[in-house]
This record gives C-alpha cells, sequence and structure tokens, in this order.
C-alpha cells in the first residue's frame, strides 16, 4: 500500500473538496477536522468509562479542550486537582 502525503496547500483544498467538516452550525463553511481535539474527547470517554473519577475527566477537559493548555504545571493541576501538593 502507498501512502501519498499531500502538502498543507492541498490538503486544505482535498478537504474543501470532500467538505469535511468538525460539526460548524449549519451554513458554516467547511473547516479542517481538528485531531488532536477528537483524540482528547476519545481519551476522556474512555478514561470516564473505566471509572475515573468525574471531577479529573471534567478538570482535564477543561484543560485539554476548553482551555487548550498543555504545560506540565496545568496537567498536574487537572489531575491532582485542589489537592496538589508542592514539596
Amino acid at each position: 500500500m502507498q501512502v501519498q502525503l499531500l502538502p498543507g496547500a492541498r490538503f486544505k483544498e482535498w478537504a474543501m473538496e470532500e467538505k469535511i467538516t468538525n460539526n460548524n452550525a449549519a451554513g458554516s463553511p467547511p473547516a479542517l477536522l481538528d485531531i488532536p481535539a477528537q483524540v482528547f474527547t476519545s481519551f476522556l470517554q474512555s478514561l470516564s468509562e473505566s471509572g475515573a473519577a468525574p471531577e479529573l475527566v471534567d478538570r482535564l477537559r477543561t484543560t485539554l479542550l476548553k482551555n487548550k493548555v498543555f504545560s506540565d504545571r496545568a496537567l498536574k493541576d487537572a489531575v491532582l486537582g485542589e489537592e496538589t501538593i508542592i514539596w
């Protein structure tokens, strides 16, 4: 199987032709998929289904999807919550 990589401009053109959307409101122009958001959403759903605390999942969702902050500190705060202890 041979995979053809498309340069950025060509991918945008292809995406527009294929009308790839990421759940935009009706009438909005097609947009490229937000792959990281899809991956994080899938991860958070699996985490929730595995029995993780809802508060943890909510904090991670806020950090990763809403605030789009990916620093070590932000992720530690999201995982540990208010109980973060500084040594």
